[in-house]
């Protein structure tokens, strides 16, 4: 097999492993996300650039 051959394979993997996952934003995920929110002293006026967090459900509990 080629490098090319191995990479089509993993890329091929990791698509089908995240296909495979329906359902990202469950209690868990939303508990997690509201407590984060807690915990990050925000003051007025500022804002936060959600970055690579997955669904983006912390930017939209807050």
């Amino acid at each position: 097999m080629t490098d090319q051959t191995n990479l089509s394979d993993y890329k091929q993997q990791v698509s089908a492993f995240f296909d495979g996952r329906t359902n990202y934003d469950n209690d868990i995920t939303y508990r997690r996300a509201i407590r984060l929110v807690e915990l990050t002293p925000l003051k007025r006026k500022q804002q936060v650039l959600d970055v690579a967090t997955g669904t983006a459900i912390v930017a939209i509990v807050k």
